[in-house]
């Protein structure tokens, strides 16, 4: 608004009431605009293949690229687009009535307007891209992860304290289960001696074909990582609270746990076929093989703990291997009783207040709630606006545009009425100029926009719910298709005003 009121700011009052003609622009060839046509689709295509293929979200770099590639390509389109439109008014269709004539007004106004159009485009496919993307990332974070547990206490000291406390204050009958999760570090017990290796393990990722999942994998325990242990008694408890069937370990096996922040479904198929082979794995010197599935129930009730690999072993190794330096958690889940006539998070909250008063430090299950509300807050509900805002200001872009043009073109309108056109023919030429003029922004738009959501699920969404990405662009569509048909409505409102006006040049004029 600055700029135009600055350009507005510096004309002379005579020359802003008086109407100035567009002018003619200078043609140039109708080979450099085929040119800029197909290079512009190139320009496009190669923005696509970036966007699907991951190239895109590398780095910072990658990203400008592809988003300079689809910028630039978009008007170049636009630019060259005149030639097709140019070949429509001088070939197809010339029996029709006015139809020279409704190609030639298009292709002027492509000429005056491709820059408007191609940012009206890029509006629009914004639009479609934040309105399609936000509506798959609502589903995905509004039920992601499973519900378990309700309340994780920390234990700097002795678990026994808390418990001791909790009874104190009056909630020996708030929770149905309370117990114990252990989680520590490896400590050898000689200085020299490794605190972990998993060679065959890393040597059987190598050996299978590349892949994303396996890079990951790889790239994630290549560098000396070195695993936390969990006592096999806490987890198993843990799994009798989510209905899962319990681990059994002898003294030299070990089963696998990874966060949900680091799995997906191609990597947990890696893996767990790699655990199919019973692979050797050294602690602290000693060997054990590795065995089950890879398991992802959460360890505490919100994201205090977050292990990309962990080892879940009997209680007498962990105790051995950790040498007392673990970390104690208490896992508490309500009672049946206590959730009676009322829903879970009133329950929740109202053991929050409680337990607020007493000074015991907690996580409940309401701050897990909280931090995936932010999540479909600010990554759903914020795209479907900005989706909104886009198609408004593009729409009443291309629809001033349109409707101001042909204000201009008013006496070629009077010269077809002079002629004998009647109104009907005039407004149908003018319903088939809005429906290009309108149209063809609208579905480059809506092709890039199939590319750009594929693109933002794979980037935004987390690793767990990539696969379900095929199942979430139906949705996508069906959100794309709902604003299609807003824009045909928008359409039939800028066609309403368009024959309205020409309602008015029907009139005759009074001479002199």
């Amino acid at each position: 608004f600055m700029i135009l009121s600055g350009r507005i700011a510096g004309e002379e009052i005579g020359s802003l009431l008086t109407e100035a003609p567009d002018g003619t622009k200078k043609q140039l060839p109708s080979a450099v605009y085929a040119l800029a046509l197909l290079a512009g689709a190139a320009l496009l295509a190669a923005a696509y293949i970036m966007a699907i293929c991951g190239f895109s979200w590398n780095n910072v770099a990658h990203m400008g690229i592809t988003l300079l590639s689809g910028f630039l390509g978009t008007l170049l389109f636009f630019f060259g687009l005149r030639s097709f439109l140019g070949l429509l008014a001088g070939r197809a269709g010339r029996e029709k009535k006015l139809h020279t004539f409704t190609f030639r007004q298009l292709q002027e106004n492509v000429i005056h307007r491709s820059h408007a159009l191609a940012i009206s485009s890029l509006l629009i496919l914004a639009a479609l891209c934040c309105f399609g993307t936000g509506v798959a990332v609502a589903l995905v974070y509004g039920d992601s992860e499973q519900h378990v547990l309700d309340y994780t206490f920390p234990c700097p000291d002795n678990p026994s304290v808390i418990r001791e406390q909790l009874s104190a204050a009056g909630f020996s009958d708030t929770f149905g289960s309370l117990f114990e999760m252990k989680v520590g570090h490896i400590i050898p017990a000689e200085e020299n001696t490794p605190r972990f290796s998993m060679d065959a393990v890393l040597k059987a990722l190598e050996g299978l074909p590349e892949s994303e999942g396996r890079d990951v994998l790889l790239n994630n325990f290549s560098d000396g990582y070195t695993p936390r242990l969990i006592a096999l008694s806490g987890y198993n408890q843990l799994l009798a609270a989510a209905g899962l069937p319990e681990i059994t370990l002898s003294g030299n096996e070990a089963a696998v746990y990874m966060d949900t922040d680091f799995t997906g479904n191609n990597r947990l198929v890696l893996f767990n076929g790699i655990l199919d082979r019973r692979p050797e794995i050294r602690i602290a010197g000693e060997a054990f093989w590795l065995t089950g599935n890879v398991n992802t129930t959460n360890l505490v009730v919100d994201r205090s703990i977050t292990l990309a690999l962990a080892l879940i072993v009997p209680d007498e190794v962990f105790e051995r291997m950790t040498d007392g330096n673990y970390a104690v958690y208490l896992n508490a889940v309500l009672s049946p009783d206590r959730l009676k006539g009322q829903s879970l998070l009133g329950a929740v909250s109202e053991t929050n207040d409680r337990l607020t008063r007493t000074g015991i430090p907690y996580e409940s299950y309401l701050q897990n709630i909280g931090r995936q509300l932010f999540y479909v807050v600010s990554v759903s509900y914020i795209t479907i606006y900005l989706a909104i805002i886009f198609l408004i200001v593009a729409n009443t872009v291309l629809g001033v545009q349109f409707l101001t043009q042909q204000q201009k073109n008013r006496r070629r309108y009077k010269t077809l009425i002079r002629l004998g056109a009647p109104c009907e023919t005039l407004c149908c030429s003018a319903a088939k100029q809005i429906r290009w003029f309108f149209g063809i922004p609208v579905a480059v738009a809506a092709v890039s926009s199939l590319f750009g959501v594929r693109s933002l699920l794979s980037g935004l969404l987390p690793s767990r719910s990539q696969p379900y990405i095929s199942s979430l662009m139906w949705l996508s569509l069906a959100m794309i298709l709902l604003l299609l048909i807003v824009e045909y409505i928008y359409m039939a409102a800028v066609k309403k005003l368009s024959c309205r006006y020409l309602l008015t040049l029907m009139v005759p004029e009074r001479e002199a």
